[in-house]
C-alpha cells in the first residue's frame, strides 16, 4: 500500500513538472502585443518557482499541493481573443499604505476594464457562501464582495467596470486533456491544443468561433518536423536522409528549414486560440489515410490524439 502511494505521488509530481514545461511554452507563444515582456517575466518567474518547488519534493511527499493549475487557468484566460490591454497579472494592487488587494488579471474584456479572479477548481465544488463565521474559509461570495469593495475604493485609473470570477476547473481538468497529456502529445502540440476551446467543455457557449482545418494543415501540425525533430534531422548525414526520404529529400529539407525559421504551431496559435476545431468527413478520411501510410508511430499517436479535439 505504501509503495503504491509513493508511486502515485511520484507520478503526480512528474506530471506537474511536465505541466510547468508546457505552460511555460504556452506563455512564450503569446505575442507581445497581447502580453508585455515584463508581464511574461512575472508569470515565468511564478512558473519556475513552482517547478523548483516540485523538484525539491521527495518521492514520498503526499498529498501534492501545487499552484500549477491556477497558473494554467490564468494563462488560459489571457489567451482568449476578447482579452486585451493586460496591465497586471498575479500581483496585489496597492490601494493605500495599509490596504492592498490581490487580483489575478487586470485587463480589458471586450473593451471594458475588468478585474479577474481566477480559479482552477471545478465550479461544482466551489462554495458560494461558506455559511461560517470562520474568516479563513471564505466562500466565493465573501471573496467577491471583498474585491468589489476594494474596486470601489481604487483610483479612477485602476477602477474596473466589473469584477469577473472565472472558474477554469472544467477546462483545465477536461477529460481529453487528462487522457492525452504532455507525454502523448509532446509539449509543443499539447500547448497548441490547450489554446483551443474543447467541444466537451464548452457546449453551452453558442458564441464560440470555429476554425476549419484542412488536410495539409493537420499533417503539418502532427508531423515530427513541427514537433521537435528539426535539430535531429539537421544533424543527420545527407546520405542517410536521401536514402530514407529518396525523391522527397528536397521537400523534407525545405519543410525543416521553414519550421526552423517559422514554427507552424507558433504561426497558427493566434488563429486557433479560444476557438473550436472542426473538419469535414472527407478531410478526416484523407488525413487518416495519409498518416496510416506515411506516418511513424509517434505521428500516428499525435494524429489520433489531435482528432479527439476536433469535430
Amino acid at each position: 500500500m505504501e509503495r503504491d502511494c509513493a508511486t502515485a505521488s511520484a507520478s503526480a509530481v512528474e506530471d506537474a513538472k511536465r505541466r510547468c514545461a508546457a505552460l511555460s511554452d504556452r506563455l512564450h507563444r503569446l505575442p507581445n502585443n497581447k502580453l508585455s515582456r515584463s508581464l511574461k517575466t512575472t508569470l515565468s518567474r511564478l512558473i519556475h518557482s513552482e517547478l523548483n518547488f516540485l523538484r525539491r519534493l521527495s518521492a514520498t511527499s503526499h498529498p501534492l499541493s501545487s499552484n500549477i493549475g491556477h497558473l494554467e487557468a490564468v494563462v488560459h484566460v489571457l489567451q482568449q481573443p476578447s482579452i486585451t490591454g493586460v496591465s497586471r497579472v498575479c500581483k496585489p494592487i496597492n490601494l493605500s499604505h495599509s490596504h492592498s488587494i490581490y487580483v489575478d488579471i487586470v485587463c480589458s474584456l471586450n473593451g471594458n476594464p475588468v478585474w479577474f479572479i481566477v480559479s482552477d477548481r471545478n465550479p461544482r465544488y466551489i462554495s458560494w457562501d461558506s455559511g461560517s463565521c470562520d474568516t479563513t474559509n471564505k466562500g466565493l461570495k465573501q471573496k467577491i464582495e471583498h474585491v468589489v469593495d476594494s474596486a470601489r475604493q481604487s483610483p479612477v485609473t485602476l477602477r474596473p467596470s466589473s469584477v469577473v470570477p472565472e472558474s477554469m476547473g472544467s477546462l483545465v481538468s477536461c477529460k481529453k486533456h487528462d487522457e492525452y497529456s504532455v507525454l502523448h502529445l509532446g509539449s509543443s502540440l499539447y500547448s497548441f491544443v490547450s489554446g483551443m476551446k474543447c467541444w466537451c467543455c464548452s457546449l453551452d457557449d453558442d458564441d464560440a468561433k470555429l476554425v476549419n482545418f484542412d488536410t495539409t494543415a493537420m499533417v503539418a501540425i502532427v508531423s515530427g518536423i513541427s514537433n521537435g525533430k528539426t535539430e535531429k534531422l539537421l544533424a543527420t548525414p545527407e546520405s542517410e536522409l536521401r536514402g530514407r526520404f529518396k525523391g522527397n529529400y528536397d521537400f523534407v529539407i525545405a519543410q525543416v528549414d521553414s519550421e526552423h525559421q517559422n514554427p507552424i504551431h507558433d504561426e497558427l496559435f493566434c488563429l486557433i486560440s479560444g476557438k473550436r476545431g472542426m473538419i469535414c468527413e472527407s478531410v478526416r478520411l484523407e488525413f487518416q489515410e495519409l498518416i496510416s501510410m506515411c506516418g511513424g508511430p509517434n505521428e500516428k499517436l499525435r494524429a489520433e490524439c489531435f482528432l479527439k479535439f476536433l469535430k
